[in-house]
């Protein structure tokens, strides 16, 4: 008995699930700006999560959002599911956020090792990372391009 091999057609569909106001002063995306948009977010989750923020060209933020919810401790993600993101929102840059539920944002090998593998990814597909964020308690963030890791 042969069987025909059949191939899913799909549709990729971005969906609006609702809006954050943008203050009227932030009109290109800082660090600071970020950890502002990502508050509103994933701010005190008691889980880490990942954040995706697409930048169009003049570095305005586009869209948000949530690549990976983990654990305590850590929220797993590659590059591909974050520059899935970023290709499904035609992203001409990005700026990644995630929390730690610790409330210390002091940067972990495993965040410094994450952004180098988003650097370079995003090196090979034309969209560069603009920094990664890490959240912690109250206003306190670290961006790992001040600090160095991202050039």
């Amino acid at each position: 008995m042969r069987r025909d091999k059949v191939v899913p057609l799909i549709r990729l569909k971005i969906v609006k699930e609702g809006a954050i106001r943008l203050p009227p002063s932030m009109s290109t995306l800082t660090a600071n700006g970020a950890a502002y948009l990502a508050r509103q977010r994933i701010g005190g989750m008691d889980r880490e999560a990942f954040l995706v923020i697409a930048l169009d060209s003049h570095r305005r933020p586009t869209s948000m959002t949530v690549a990976a919810i983990g654990g305590l401790t850590r929220a797993y993600v590659t590059p591909s599911e974050v520059y899935s993101i970023a290709l499904a929102a035609r992203a001409a840059s990005i700026v990644v956020v995630h929390n730690h539920p610790s409330g210390d944002a002091t940067a972990t090998r495993e965040d410094i090792s994450v952004t180098q593998r988003l650097v370079e990814a995003g090196r090979l597909l034309g969209i560069p990372l603009m920094d990664h964020i890490i959240l912690g308690d109250g206003e306190a963030y670290v961006s790992l391009r001040r600090k160095g890791v991202i050039r």
